[in-house]
């Protein structure tokens, strides 16, 4: 995506986390997920478009080859159910082990 510096200083920001240590004297993890072609030119994780102004346009240059997958025929849990219902696109399931995060995916 092309910017001026004013709006990837803000996309920036808006892009990096810091985790605390779990030792006081560490310090913390930064993690930067604007990615930095040259300048002007950075790239974003696609989950992040509510960062893309709207006057720009979105193209989606991604190869997509068509794929036949097996029809699931498992019954998913109640909440497998509510992740199920509201992914739309792509998505990430945080949640705790053996909640059946991989299931739910190949429900999806």
């Amino acid at each position: 995506m092309t910017v001026n510096d004013h709006l990837e200083s803000i996309i920036d920001k808006q892009l990096t986390y810091k985790i605390p240590s779990y030792k006081p004297t560490d310090p913390p993890q930064i993690i930067k997920n604007m990615g930095f072609i040259r300048q002007g030119f950075i790239t974003m994780p696609i989950g992040r478009d509510d960062l893309i102004p709207t006057n720009y346009e979105i193209v989606d240059k991604r190869l997509e080859v068509p794929v036949e997958f097996p029809e699931f025929k498992f019954e998913l849990r109640e909440s497998q159910q509510d992740v199920y219902n509201q992914v739309q696109d792509n998505c990430i399931i945080n949640a705790w082990v053996s909640w059946g995060k991989t299931f739910t995916a190949l429900a999806i």
